[in-house]
Order: C-alpha cells, then sequence, then structure tokens
C-alpha cells in the first residue's frame, strides 16, 4: 500500500496527453488534500521537453517536472521517462545509433510524430533510498511505422539488439 507509506504514483503528460514520466511521489497529504491542490494547481497541466536537458537525470532527463506536482529528484523517484516524434539517441557511434548495415530492410523514416522513439525505465533497487540506474531502449521504425530496430541498455551492463526484417 503506497498510501501508508507516504507515497503516490504519478503520471505525468505531455501537451498530447502521451504519458512522459511516471514516478513516485513522496507527500504525507491525504488524498482529499491532493485532490484540492491538483483543482487549484496553475493552468499548466503537461510537460515540455527540453533538448538540451535529455541527458540531465537532475532534469528529469529532458522534462522540467513543471506541472503538478511540481517535484524536484530528491522529493520522488523517478521511474519511468518517454519520448516522442524524434530520434534523440540517433548519434553515430553511440551504442544507440541505427546501424542499416545489420539488417537489409525497409529505409529508415525519419517522420516520427506520435511514435514512441525512446524511453528510460528505472532499475529498482530497495537499498538505494530515491536514485535509480536508468536503462535506455531506443527503437527505430521503417517507412509503415512499424519498427525495425530496438537498442536497449540491460541490467548487467550490456546492450541488446533487435532487428526486424519485413516482406
Amino acid at each position: 500500500n503506497l498510501t501508508a507509506q507516504g507515497k503516490w504514483l504519478v503520471t505525468k503528460y505531455d501537451v498530447f496527453n502521451r504519458p512522459v514520466l511516471t514516478l513516485l511521489y513522496t507527500c504525507s497529504s491525504t488524498s482529499a488534500t491532493l485532490q484540492t491542490e491538483v483543482y487549484n494547481a496553475p493552468l499548466n497541466m503537461y510537460e515540455t521537453l527540453t533538448e538540451a536537458n535529455i541527458g540531465n537525470s537532475s532534469e528529469f532527463y529532458g522534462y522540467g517536472c513543471t506541472s503538478w506536482p511540481t517535484v524536484t529528484i530528491g522529493s520522488c523517484q523517478l521511474l519511468t521517462v518517454t519520448y516522442y516524434d524524434k530520434y534523440y539517441f540517433n548519434t553515430s557511434g553511440t551504442a544507440t545509433a541505427y546501424e542499416a548495415a545489420v539488417i537489409n530492410t525497409n529505409s529508415l523514416n525519419n517522420n516520427v510524430n506520435g511514435l514512441v522513439t525512446a524511453t528510460r525505465t528505472a532499475v529498482l533497487n530497495p537499498a538505494a533510498d530515491m536514485t535509480n540506474t536508468m536503462l535506455l531502449a531506443v527503437s527505430y521504425y521503417d517507412s509503415y511505422n512499424r519498427p525495425i530496430q530496438s537498442i536497449s541498455a540491460n541490467h548487467l551492463g550490456g546492450t541488446d539488439k533487435v532487428c526486424s526484417k519485413y516482406d
């Protein structure tokens, strides 16, 4: 029971109502108090991505966490981060870069509006107070918006790559 521990599961959304952050919010308030806070919160009820901060864990990996509840890294436990619309991690020479030579497939689609292109997922560590290792997973799509390559970090420190070829 999270309530008994003073924790609340929070999902934050972007302007298109897509989930971008999930976190455990530590707060001793009752559900009635939190409901009142939500009703009285400012109109900014969505998160905005700042590309310059994507690699910065203290900035929620690009999302400033400005909608209710406005929390800091120390007052919550970040569980997931989701990125849409653009290949933010397709940098040549990095582990997450797309590799066309791996499989003879349809060409990479760069028009990926509305698609999940990357996620960060926490490796839950009961020994850690509020910090977790975040594992990055990146997805690449073809011109039919089908996934053709997924690259993800694993909990052992390695990288998993899955390639798909369509007829």
